[in-house]
């Protein structure tokens, strides 16, 4: 799974950041053992996080979060 960068439609919108008005977004997958979810940011301005935007950073920052939430993370089955 790849990072996605850009501006959100109206529903992501609501569904990330609560109605809060975003002009850009990125979204980093976040895939540990055994779950699953996303680190988002937002920025006001509609150009700092572009589709045509490198993510290896971006892929890289979401890696260390996996990595330090792992021992966080509770299973439930």
């Amino acid at each position: 799974r790849s990072p996605v960068c850009g501006v959100l439609n109206e529903r992501q919108q609501e569904g990330l950041f609560g109605g809060v008005e975003i002009g850009s977004a990125v979204v980093m997958p976040l895939c540990g053992r055994g779950w699953e979810g996303v680190l988002v940011a937002g920025s006001e301005d509609r150009d700092r996080y572009r589709a045509d935007m490198g993510t290896e950073l971006i892929t890289h920052l979401g890696d260390v979060a996996t990595l330090a939430l792992s021992p966080w993370v509770v299973i439930t089955n």
